[in-house]
């Protein structure tokens, strides 16, 4: 089971990357970000390094696509 854990962690993470070109919504990413901190929390509380590595991943990843909302809209204010 270990390994279908981390074939879809893999599978997961390249959807990303895969999609990192165009950015979400400054809503979506906020919310994904918080929601994804809070499910990394449990993992870690129950344990389970997959679970723990993947949300910390999506929380920092989303963290990121709001950093780049804020920078992208104030661009377009700017110009």
């Amino acid at each position: 089971m270990y390994y279908i854990g981390l074939i879809g962690m893999f599978l997961i993470i390249t959807g990303w990357i895969v999609s990192f070109k165009e950015t979400p919504p400054f809503s979506l990413s906020v919310l994904y970000c918080l929601g994804s901190s809070l499910l990394a929390y449990y993992a870690h509380t129950l344990g389970d390094p997959i679970f723990l590595f993947l949300n910390s991943l999506a929380a920092i990843v989303s963290l990121l696509n709001a950093i780049r909302c804020l920078v992208k809209s104030r661009k377009k204010g700017s110009s």
